[in-house]
């Protein structure tokens, strides 16, 4: 009778260390998906938020060329004005020597005469 004891009893403890071999295989496999489904997440989170970075930089660069042709069409029209006025102040100022040389022409034949 106590070698029937024995054997019942153990494989009373080889069958209760295979059912713990197996919870421990089966909650093993559960970590492992759970693992892999929120590397999916964390792939899925990171992809999202690269697209809105990098359209957020679109846009900024966006906005940054047209800051930068209104600033260059603002001094364009910059220019233009300056070299407008330059041309206005060069005409005066040819017109104003022509009637100086007509002066002193007149002048000089009238002191000739």
């Amino acid at each position: 009778m106590g070698q029937e004891y024995m054997r019942s009893l153990q494989q009373t403890v080889l069958k209760r260390i295979s059912d713990l071999q197996q919870m421990v295989l089966e909650q093993m496999r559960d970590l492992q998906q759970m693992v892999l489904e929120q590397m999916k997440d964390l792939q899925q989170m990171v992809l999202e938020r690269t697209r809105d970075l990098q359209q957020m930089v679109l846009e900024q660069m966006r906005d940054l060329q047209q800051m930068v042709l209104e600033q260059m069409k603002d001094l364009q029209q910059m220019v233009l004005e300056q070299m407008r006025d330059l041309q206005q102040m060069v005409l005066e100022h040819t017109r104003g020597l022509q009637q100086m040389v007509l002066q002193m022409m007149v002048l000089h034949e009238s002191t000739s005469v």
